[in-house]
């Protein structure tokens, strides 16, 4: 009995000294590498988030202009001036993100992006051009409901690319029937927006 539990207490202290002195086997990184990576993770994050607000801030201003294109009192010029904004903001964001600017593409997107935010949209802005052709008081109410629908429009359209080449897409491989509910959803957002706010709404 005396001999087991001598066996028993050299097995332990063998044990406890593998413990304390056993070296780092080769190849095993050092023990502030995961710090570095994780450095390198949050810089990374950081430059994410950066770029991000400064795309945001393109739309934003994009948006105010959209509103001054849909002030013209005469229904298809307007038109025309808000769809330049839009084509003018995205190949501010696609410069931002270094990508090649396609402006026909760019042109059959966005009409194809405005003909699904559904009948209710739709019908807000058709509401706002003819109103426009009414004297006096109708003329005034079209200009505020046109000008609305343009900047909500112009936010919408710009947060759908953002989305995209943030994502790593280009006018390539944009598919705009799969961005239709996201891109709803940012006009809905984008109605509710003051012209000229600071942004601290979600992604």
């Amino acid at each position: 009995m005396v001999r087991n539990t001598s066996r028993n207490s050299n097995l332990r202290v063998k044990r406890s000294r593998r413990r304390i002195y056993e070296s780092v086997p080769e190849g095993t990184p050092p023990a502030d590498t995961p710090k570095e990576e994780s450095l390198e993770d949050q810089q990374e994050v950081l430059r994410r988030k950066i770029r991000w607000m400064q795309a945001k801030n393109i739309v934003k201003n994009h948006m105010l202009g959209a509103m001054g294109a849909g002030m013209i009192p005469f229904p298809v010029i307007d038109a025309a001036a808000v769809s330049g904004v839009q084509l003018k903001m995205l190949h501010s964001l696609s410069r931002h993100y270094d990508i090649s600017f396609m402006e026909n593409r760019a042109k059959a997107f966005i009409a194809v992006l405005i003909g699904g935010i559904g009948p209710s949209a739709l019908a807000f802005g058709a509401l706002g051009m003819l109103l426009k052709t009414l004297p006096g008081i109708g003329a005034f109410l079209g200009i505020i409901k046109m000008s609305a629908f343009s900047a909500a429009s112009v936010y919408a359209v710009g947060m759908v690319f953002i989305q995209h080449f943030e994502s790593g897409g280009t006018f390539l491989d944009f598919k705009p029937e799969k961005v239709n509910r996201y891109y709803v959803q940012k006009f809905q957002e984008g109605r509710k927006i003051p012209p000229g706010a600071s942004d601290d709404d979600k992604h």
